[in-house]
């Protein structure tokens, strides 16, 4: 089954291999000489299940015999669940070294998924495990040794039961770059814990830039909404951090969002000619220059002269505020000219 210029089982193991980790398992049990056949060239190792129909428990059992003797732990992860990210793998490697728990859940909006990574020490009890339920009632015996790692992952609870599960997934596997609105939630709130103020002036930052891109998009202005959606979103991710744009931009580098990252890192200060094109760097800048605090600014002008106000002792940081006021208003005068339309009017409609 193709899944973006991948299949399932090799899209999982890239993930894996991307994240790190070099010895992988394939549990192969109905047609397993050319599943077999299939793995063996990704650089992963087949583990022959001959009793896969006796259900699921059986396969863990197999795979959980494979393992070398000498490891501290393993991930495990049904292969129908192909679109969790490489980032995840690392965050939950990391606190399961940090932590003193045996198993270490990943979770998306306060719910568990997939791939948990589980003690060694636990191999042999799940192996003798005769007390029915599987896995699942086994590790359920285990909660005072378990520890959630919230993730900015839809992915880790997508699966692949149904065709239109499958049609889903061939339409969001080429999209993964980008994070989606409930992801950038997931990453403010349960990862960073950005404080609500904060959050709440992205918020409008994202309305803003919706209608902004909604209006040029209508004039064939090809902007990506989604790429525009979570940069806005996640723009202000390091605010309390020194040097915040630089900051969120490469920490969602490191979490595989490069495009979203590119857009981030300019939000403060952009370098902009008048001949150059209207992208999603300029929307988001001029989107942030268009907002106070959770609302939107009357004018430009009175958003940048409240900056003046604010820093008026300090040379330095008035001459920048100027550039920028500068740049925010060549930039406003391209949007309009493209738009055939004012900002006002643009922000009036809400896509």
């Amino acid at each position: 089954m193709e899944l973006g210029r991948s299949y399932p089982i090799k899209r999982v193991i890239d993930t894996f291999q991307s994240a790190g980790i070099a010895d992988i398992i394939v549990v192969a049990g109905h047609r397993a000489t050319e599943l077999s056949e299939a793995v063996r060239p990704l650089g992963a190792r087949v583990a022959v299940n001959d009793d896969y129909r006796s259900g699921m428990f059986s396969s863990v059992r197999a795979g959980l015999k494979a393992l070398p003797p000498d490891g501290s732990a393993f991930f495990l992860l049904p292969v129908d669940i192909p679109l969790i990210r490489p980032a995840t793998i690392h965050l939950l490697s990391d606190h399961f070294i940090e932590q003193d728990a045996q198993i270490c859940y990943p979770t998306f909006r306060g719910e568990r998924g997939h791939p948990p990574i589980i003690s060694s020490e636990l191999v042999e009890p799940i192996l003798k495990w005769s007390g029915g339920g599987g896995l699942r009632a086994f590790l359920l015996r285990c909660e005072d040794r378990a520890v959630d790692v919230p993730v900015a992952d839809a992915g880790i609870l997508q699966d692949m039961d149904t065709p239109r599960d499958y049609e889903w997934m061939k339409m969001r596997v080429s999209r993964l770059s980008i994070p989606t609105a409930a992801e950038c939630e997931a990453l403010m709130g349960d990862i960073m814990t950005v404080p609500e103020p904060i959050r709440n002036h992205c918020r409008t930052v994202a309305r803003v830039a919706a209608s902004l891109t909604a209006a040029l998009n209508k004039v064939g202005g090809g902007l990506d909404p989604a790429l525009i959606q979570a940069a806005a979103l996640l723009h202000d991710v390091a605010r309390t951090e020194p040097n915040h744009a630089l900051r969120g931009g490469a920490l969602l580098r490191e979490m595989g969002f490069s495009d979203v990252a590119d857009v981030v890192q300019t939000h403060v200060d952009l370098s902009w000619r008048d001949d150059a094109p209207i992208g999603a760097c300029e929307v988001v800048f001029l989107s942030d220059k268009l907002v106070m605090g959770d609302a939107r600014a009357p004018s430009l002008a009175e958003r940048f002269q409240s900056s003046l106000d604010r820093f008026g002792g300090d040379p330095a940081a008035c001459a920048a505020i100027r550039s920028r006021w500068e740049t925010a208003e060549r930039i406003r005068e391209r949007v309009e000219s493209i738009a055939g339309r004012t900002l006002s009017e643009m922000l009036r409609e809400t896509p």
